[in-house]
């Protein structure tokens, strides 16, 4: 559960970064599957000297890009060349086409919240959220109020 401390012991498959983050995908004994852990949310490593035979590992249906619980929608965003590398790990090589001259399109999961609609703006004029039109609303919204602020002189 979301902030309790636990104990756990894994047998390391694949160390992946993610969004600025490493993630540790592995067994978990105690859950007797395959678990991602965020390795800033472990406060006490040990590495032990037993070893593990090695399970059946699916790397495609392991796959991390945004597997959440929560209610995910896709994104149709047009992209700059220079975003290709991030979105490839965003959005996987599957979900990415070239548009024309250096544009591609992206298809997108996105969450309904401030976290998701702030990794769209930090990518700027680079990426433009063409479908659906109520995120590209919102979108233009969140640019609008944080123009507000910005032309008003400072205190």
């Amino acid at each position: 559960r979301l902030g309790q401390k636990s104990e756990r012991k894994i047998e390391p498959y694949r160390l992946v970064l993610k969004n600025s983050s490493w993630y540790i995908q592995g067994y978990c004994t105690l859950r007797e599957d395959f678990r991602i852990f965020e390795v800033s949310n472990i406060s006490s490593l040990k590495v032990l000297e037993e070893t593990f035979i090695p399970r059946e590992f699916d790397y495609d249906s392991q796959d991390i890009y945004f597997k959440t619980d929560r209610e995910t929608i896709t994104l149709k965003l047009l992209i700059h060349e220079s975003l290709l590398d991030i979105m490839l790990e965003l959005c996987g090589k599957d979900n990415i086409t070239l548009y024309k001259d250096n544009k591609y399109i992206a298809y997108f999961p996105f969450v309904e919240d401030d976290y998701f609609y702030n990794i769209i703006l930090r990518f700027g004029d680079k990426c433009e959220c063409l479908e659906p039109e109520y995120v590209r609303v919102e979108i233009i919204k969140r640019i609008e109020k944080l123009l507000s602020i910005y032309k008003k002189p400072p205190k």
